[in-house]
């Protein structure tokens, strides 16, 4: 089953194999486990149901990697103190 919470449109955070999963090509549902091929881009994981899906989604990311969402956040390092610096 699709979680709203860790996976839109095939875009997804966090996954388990027993997860079902929409291929960003074609629509397809399929079983994470059964994934022909995934595909990391902006920050997220998107899943295949076959290698020309796959090649697809590689010819052209920005189309099927629904860019009108807000990519995930990711950590920022923290700066270094600047006391500890010496001058």
């Amino acid at each position: 089953m699709l979680d709203s919470k860790s996976a839109t449109w095939c875009r997804i955070e966090y996954w388990s194999a027993s997860m079902t999963v929409e291929d960003p090509v074609c629509r397809n549902m399929i079983a994470l486990e059964e994934a022909a091929a995934s595909e990391a881009y902006a920050g997220w994981t998107y899943f295949f149901c076959s290698s020309r899906c796959h090649q697809v989604f590689k010819s052209n990311p920005r189309r099927y990697g629904d860019p009108g969402l807000p990519p995930r956040t990711r950590p920022v390092a923290a700066s270094p103190d600047p006391s500890s610096h010496k001058t």
